[in-house]
């Protein structure tokens, strides 16, 4: 979705957000204070000052009525700050306050960890970042206003705050996922870089399991319906960071790993592959559940929806697709070069063509050249028909 026209509006920098924010959050404080603090001249029957002189408060109940009218609140508790949390959840005014004083915290602590494990984001991973985010705000709110069709407020709360959660994991997650590609090809990271990026992978699949016994338990009073559509969410997260760890598990075998490790390559493509297909897998189950439940044919929202199952069905039958092909391909491959032998491969005593590493397996060519077979695999088609070409 293009956000061109999104990213030139004028934004204020985190400072003026900041404050802005904490000077709105003591407004709503002071207001709420300021109302429970109030005398109640009703509630005030008469006032002894000794020596038997009692003096009848006087109240005028126009002013009294009036501020009630637009106080509209009444106080259930006996605690000053439990009213005044009563009286900020109770007006609208200050409910929007308290939603943006939230938001505020979270991009403080976000910006917090990126100081803290990533540093300096690349341009690359912020345009990842921006799309990540305006794909994810759009199709969200397609799904609280078109799909679930919320009509009050506690909904519209629940449900922000609920992607809230799921969106700064989302993002947090894209982000090590872009910073783990950039670490895999540099030479020269320090291990605690690749410490602290896999601490926030754990911590964000710990969040997400914690997400999803969370959904279970609105399940149980919200219904399977509910569960379903709160769970596919959680699944989703778990299964994006989960694909990181392990890539990130294999990357560190292979650096620890003192001869080339020659079925790295085969680890990383069935790891894609079954990544790939179950988040596909999960994601479409999700959209045709919404579809289907939410009764919302002939609608934008119905639009937008198949428009999504259209390219996740596309999506999943080209993955599957670009499997047959491969498999065809290590068919062939397996069929036409033979495995050198280690008679073979100590006469020529040679390093790979292509990567230049030591040989202690290859397979053989027509032409008498050695290659590893994870480099005859890694572009699938393209070395593979220029080794064939060359031959």
């Amino acid at each position: 979705m293009p956000v061109i026209l999104l990213e030139r509006i004028p934004l204020p920098s985190l400072q003026t957000y900041t404050s802005v924010s904490v000077l709105v959050l003591s407004v709503a404080l002071y207001y709420a204070y300021h109302t429970v603090t109030t005398v109640d001249i009703n509630s005030i029957h008469e006032l002894d000052f000794g020596d038997g002189v009692t003096v009848e408060p006087v109240a005028d109940d126009e002013v009294l009525n009036e501020h009630h009218d637009m106080v509209n609140i009444s106080l259930p508790y006996d605690s000053v700050g439990w009213n005044m949390f009563h009286i900020l959840t109770s007006e609208v005014w200050c409910v929007w306050i308290l939603v943006n004083s939230a938001y505020c915290c979270l991009i403080l602590l976000g910006k917090a960890i990126q100081k803290l494990v990533f540093g300096e984001l690349r341009v690359s991973e912020e345009q990842h970042l921006r799309d990540k985010f305006w794909n994810f705000l759009f199709y969200k709110f397609i799904f609280i206003f078109g799909v679930m069709n919320v009509q009050t407020l506690e909904e519209v709360v629940s449900w922000v705050a609920w992607f809230t959660i799921l969106g700064f994991f989302t993002l947090l997650t894209q982000l090590s996922k872009d910073r783990f590609e950039y670490l895999s090809f540099s030479p020269i990271a320090a291990r605690g870089v690749h410490v602290k990026l896999l601490c926030l992978l754990f911590v964000i699949l710990l969040c997400s399991f914690a997400l999803l016994f969370l959904s279970g338990y609105v399940g149980l009073q919200a219904g399977p319906t509910i569960f379903a559509f709160l769970a596919a969410e959680c699944l989703l997260l778990g299964i994006r960071a989960l694909y990181v760890v392990v890539r990130y598990v294999i990357h560190l075998w292979d650096m620890t790993v003192s001869s080339v490790w020659e079925n790295k390559s085969m680890y990383i493509y069935y790891t894609e592959l079954t990544f790939e297909l179950s988040a596909l897998a999960v994601d479409f189950a999700h959209h045709l559940h919404m579809l289907l439940w939410g009764n919302i044919f002939l609608s934008m929202a119905s639009l937008v929806i198949c428009m999504q199952l259209r390219y996740l069905f596309y999506e999943f039958k080209r993955r599957i697709n670009r499997h047959k092909n491969y498999r065809r391909v290590v068919q062939n491959m397996e069929a036409r070069f033979p495995m050198a032998t280690k008679e073979e491969l100590q006469i020529h005593n040679d390093n790979c063509a292509v990567c230049w590493e030591r040989m202690d397996s290859a397979r053989k060519l027509p032409c008498g050249h050695f290659f590893h077979k994870y480099v005859l695999l890694n572009s699938q088609y393209h070395l593979f028909i220029a080794v064939n070409i060359l031959c």
